[in-house]
């Protein structure tokens, strides 16, 4: 059988790698996740000239909400499935999940732009990420107070588990330093 200090040290170290799991989880979660559009990536950069006439269409589908934000230098008349939405310079529009929506931006000058996209975040994945980074949090916490209150005994062992005498526990104390 380990000695209790090994055990509390493998236990620890085993949780704070849970904990840093979930912490990286969290990460993926909230960070990289909302960009990782599929097909699309992040977004599309977007040019308008004279080669396509000023005007360009993007089809746009998605699996799950999208947020959609268009930035141009200039402004751009912003159609959605062919009806007219706005002119400006920036807009943001939110497609639903299953959804798919031509957007066609057109305007009298050249015009460089991109449409930013970013995937809300399911509720299981949060879930997940959050469950992981407690299930490692939790038992650090437990274990570091546990190692505390260890150290706070005399010679760091609990006398009902050792059958050790107080007497005999401080003479190993001062004789071991």
């Amino acid at each position: 059988m380990n000695p209790p200090r090994k055990r509390d040290s493998f236990a620890l170290v085993f949780s704070l790698l849970l904990t840093l799991s979930g912490v990286v989880a969290l990460g993926f979660t909230y960070l990289l996740f909302p960009s990782l559009v599929p097909g699309y990536g992040g977004g599309e950069p977007f040019y308008l000239d004279e080669r396509n006439d000023f005007s360009t269409c993007f089809p746009w589908y998605a699996n799950s909400r999208l947020h959609l934000t268009i930035r141009a230098n200039d402004t751009v008349d912003i159609y959605t499935d062919d009806s007219y939405v706005y002119s400006g310079a920036y807009y943001e529009l939110a497609i639903e999940p299953k959804a798919q929506v031509a957007i066609m931006l057109k305007s009298s000058s050249s015009v460089v732009g991109r449409f930013t996209a970013r995937q809300e975040i399911p509720w299981e994945m949060q879930v997940g990420a959050f469950g992981l980074f407690f299930l490692g949090l939790v038992p650090t916490i437990l274990l570091a107070f546990r190692v505390w209150f260890k150290r706070q005994q005399p010679c760091g062992c609990l006398k009902k588990n050792m059958n050790i005498k107080q007497d005999a526990c401080m003479q190993a104390v001062i004789k071991h330093g």
